[in-house]
Order: C-alpha cells, then sequence, then structure tokens
C-alpha cells in the first residue's frame, strides 16, 4: 500500500482471500468498518500509530489471522473486529491505558481463555479490572 493513501473505505478489501500480509503506513489515519473483512489468508496485522480508533468488524472472518498487534495512539475499539478469526491465539496492545472496547465485546466469548493479551509493563492491572477487558483470562507483560 502506497504511503499516499490517508484513508481505507468500507470493505476495501473485502475478501481478498490472496491477502495474506498487510503493511498498512502511517500516512493512513482512517480505516472504515469491515475494510478486511473475510481476508482468510492474513496472519497477522500490525495497525500503524496514525490511528486512533478502529472500526467495527475491521478483521470479521479473517480465519487466518494468529496475532494483531494495537499502537499505543489507539483509544477506542470497535465491535466485533476480530469475531471469526478462530486462529487468533494473541493481541498485542501497546497502550499503558486500556482502549474502550465496544460492550458487545471483540471475540466471541469462547475465546476469552484462549487468546492471549500482551500489555505494556506496569498496565497488567488496568486491563485485568477494566469492565470489558476482564473478560480476558489470559495477560502478559510482554513491553
Amino acid at each position: 500500500m502506497p504511503n499516499t493513501v490517508i484513508s481505507i473505505r468500507e470493505y476495501a478489501f473485502f475478501q481478498c482471500l490472496n491477502l495474506s500480509s498487510l503493511n498498512i503506513p502511517n500516512s493512513v489515519t482512517s480505516i472504515a468498518t469491515g475494510a478486511f473483512e473475510f481476508c482468510t489468508s492474513l496472519s497477522s496485522v500490525e495497525i500503524p500509530n496514525s490511528i486512533t480508533v478502529i472500526p467495527n468488524n475491521i478483521f470479521y472472518g479473517c480465519s487466518g489471522l494468529k496475532s494483531i498487534t494495537i499502537p499505543k495512539s489507539v483509544t477506542r475499539i470497535g465491535g466485533g473486529i476480530l469475531q471469526g478469526c478462530p486462529g487468533l491465539t494473541e493481541i498485542n496492545v501497546l497502550n499503558p491505558v486500556p482502549p474502550v472496547l465496544h460492550v458487545a465485546g471483540i471475540i466471541e466469548p469462547q475465546y476469552y481463555n484462549t487468546v492471549t493479551i500482551n500489555v505494556p509493563a506496569g498496565s497488567l492491572n488496568a486491563y485485568k479490572t477494566d469492565k470489558v477487558w476482564r473478560r480476558f483470562k489470559n495477560f502478559r507483560q510482554a513491553y
């Protein structure tokens, strides 16, 4: 993706079945709902620091997704962003202050016990006591 792109529209990459990696440049300041839905070959994603809000269902149905890195700049995360991602093993959150999660959650409830949330040093308690993040059972201070 060229660094001249500043936004990614709704469903821009919907069902791009051969999209296996994603390099979103820092020039992108907004990503719309469902931008990468059903990109089943996508295995890992690193969201750039230029993003502050992750919209609903952005990676819905990305069944090959194993990990996602959410930068320190993100303060809000929409609902269902990782639903339909049964291969997900870890979510790396770089913000020491837990981003506000949609009350409906970001994944299906059965994965709260299997996905590891990696958080910055000193922020473990903030995540474990947050009204939505606390649904997850596996936290690790990793940064």
